[in-house]
């Protein structure tokens, strides 16, 4: 699969995910040069990629879901095109040594139930939430979250007439057993609550490190189902936040078609950082920022720094010089010099402008560099419109924060 050629477009370049009925690939886009995301099936027999393409086309006017670029069949195998992504909270979750901090999982609490609500009112139902089905946005995107993974998700509102689906005993297990609800784990067919139950035991995770039934590994489904049972009672409750807690009660008692309060979820965790005055943000903002400050720019459009533009030319010209010259060419690099400056004098005392115009557009062609490792960022402008939309929150959070001190 790897160098392939979809649609004379879409090359593929490196696998990224082995899924138990899919793979996913990146692959570069020869008409944008940008990077797009490849899912394809690992069997002819499998229809599975059909039925994600109808929930993302449903989902496609929705922020934080994927969107479809192409679709397609490739020797026998559906496959769909998408918007590449960042990293999955599993993969950021193991580069920070397995811990978040509680201000990362109260700003990713915020984010999840704002997607699961958007995924809700468009009348379908997750079924398989696990830190892995969450990705970060990409580039300037970063600070958003992505849902995925839609292989399972199914509707739980009937088309002819708008009622919802009815309770009832499913014969099929599933196989996100660390983060699916107790109903499910009951085998009771899901609905809105056993996703928000998957949200839960999601936070849980990424504050503690780790769930009680997945530290010890040799917990059969059984014993894991009892003790997410009585994760809610005391003496277990005790290890974890009470918002946490109180969340996961008022989740399960919620009828099998009851819509869940997802404004009240959303206060819940957001008087708990106003309580302990935490300032919400994810773990790695420092490092994307880092990523942006180091960013090589597209500098085509922007003025050129003379000085600077003749030293890098001095540079280049006497590397050039030592290779193609050799050893012991001093004199030769210094008739290199000696043509600098009279560059130089070109540019800055020459009477015949139209020569002045000439070099000048030589040299700010020369200054042109264009980024591959970061094509989102265009210019400067992006770099100081990204800060000061960063100082705008920041203040209003440091405002918030004096009033309530007063």
């Amino acid at each position: 699969m790897l160098n392939s050629m979809l649609e004379n477009r879409y090359k593929v370049l490196k696998l990224l995910h082995q899924g138990e009925n899919n793979q996913i690939f990146k692959a570069l886009d020869t008409s944008t040069s940008g990077k797009v995301a490849l899912k394809i099936e690992l069997s002819e027999n499998h229809n599975l990629i059909l039925h994600e393409i109808q929930v993302l086309t449903d989902l496609y006017d929705l922020i934080g879901f994927p969107r479809i670029l192409s679709q397609g069949k490739h020797k026998g195998r559906y496959y769909i095109i998408l918007n590449y992504l960042g990293k999955s909270l599993q993969n950021k979750f193991l580069s920070l040594n397995c811990k978040f901090t509680l201000s990362c999982v109260l700003r990713l609490a915020e984010e999840f139930f704002y997607r699961i609500e958007s995924l809700h009112k468009a009348g379908y139902i997750h079924k398989d939430l696990r830190p892995e089905n969450v990705a970060t946005g990409y580039g300037l995107n970063w600070q958003s979250l992505f849902l995925v993974g839609f292989t399972y998700s199914n509707k739980y509102i009937e088309n002819n007439n708008g009622r919802h689906v009815q309770c009832f005993i499913t014969k099929t297990l599933s196989s996100n057993v660390n983060f699916s609800s107790v109903n499910v784990m009951n085998k009771i067919n899901p609905s809105r609550r056993d996703d928000i139950e998957s949200i839960i035991y999601i936070l849980i995770y990424f504050y503690c490190g780790v769930l009680p039934w997945i530290s010890n590994g040799k917990m059969t489904e059984v014993e894991i189902k009892k003790t997410k049972e009585s994760i809610v009672l005391e003496p277990l409750c005790k290890n974890y936040p009470f918002e946490f807690i109180s969340c996961l009660r008022y989740v399960r008692g919620l009828e099998y078609d009851q819509e869940p309060d997802y404004e009240m979820l959303r206060s819940c965790f957001k008087d708990m950082a106003l309580k302990n005055k935490i300032l919400r943000v994810y773990d790695w903002a420092l490092s994307n920022e880092k990523m942006i400050s180091r960013a090589r720019l597209d500098r085509s459009k922007t003025p050129s720094c003379k000085k600077t533009t003749l030293r890098q030319m001095r540079r280049t010209l006497a590397r050039e010089s030592r290779k193609s010259l050799g050893k012991g060419s001093e004199n030769k690099v210094m008739e290199f010099k000696a043509k600098e400056e009279t560059y130089d004098g070109k540019f800055g005392d020459s009477k015949d402008s139209k020569d002045n115009e000439e070099n000048k557009d030589m040299i700010s062609r020369m200054d042109t560099v264009i980024s591959d490792e970061y094509p989102e960022i265009k210019n400067r402008d992006q770099i100081i419109k990204l800060r000061n939309d960063f100082l705008q929150i920041w203040i209003k959070e440091c405002i918030l924060t004096s009033k309530r001190r007063s």
